[in-house]
């Protein structure tokens, strides 16, 4: 994959029915291919009984890949998904960090911790922090103290109304989508969502550090 899902420990989050968290996409996305597509559609060629083979390129076959069919079609998906959230973003004329904090925040109201945005985007608290000093230029947000190691980021009068017409807009349409949904094919999405991440979780327990 371009965006290692390794580089940031993986987080396990309560998955909401209501919506699905902007930021969490490579996560919450990740059963997609599984639900739109099962597996006894898929052209796949597989040995014997078992869904996966070796896929270890075989000295016969330099141009073999090592990546499944599923999971080839798994990571266009995800790819796709991304890129959707980032045309928007180029449409709201913000940048992609600025949109994450904006986005973050509304899922608490008007104000969520620094840590939250940090560990809810998957992005470097370096690269969150440049974003918000951006936004604090442009009296978007303001930071209070909250305790003694962190602080809260709280958005202003200008910051509500783009945050109303930005971040709030994405939630509706995601909120829109879940709800033009049959209720057990969001619950078998999200249950299936779930699944993988924690069984991606435990696969990146096992590896060894280098």
């Amino acid at each position: 994959m371009a965006k290692s899902l390794l580089s940031h420990k993986i987080i396990h989050l309560p998955l909401d029915i209501r919506t699905i968290s902007y930021y969490n996409t490579l996560m919450h996305f990740r059963t997609i291919s599984y639900l739109l597509y099962p597996l006894n559609q898929l052209p796949l060629q597989y040995k014997d009984d078992s869904p996966y083979e070796n896929t270890a390129p075989k000295k016969e076959d330099a141009m073999h890949s090592y990546t499944s069919k599923e999971i080839k079609r798994y990571n266009h998906l995800i790819s796709e998904i991304d890129a959707v959230y980032h045309e928007i973003s180029l449409k709201f004329g913000l940048s992609d960090s600025a949109l994450i904090i904006l986005y973050t925040i509304c899922e608490h109201g008007d104000s969520c911790l620094l840590r939250d945005i940090c560990r809810s985007s998957g992005r470097s608290k370096q690269t969150i922090n440049s974003a918000i000093r951006k936004l604090e230029a442009d009296n978007i947000v303001y930071l209070e103290p909250a305790g003694a190691k962190n602080k809260n980021v709280r958005l202003t009068e200008k910051g509500k109304k783009l945050a109303g017409n930005t971040a709030l807009k994405i939630i509706d349409a995601e909120n829109q989508i879940f709800a033009s949904w049959p209720k057990k094919d969001v619950e078998k999405y999200l249950e299936l969502t779930e699944r993988f991440l924690g069984n991606l979780q435990e696969k990146a327990d096992e590896l060894d550090e280098l």
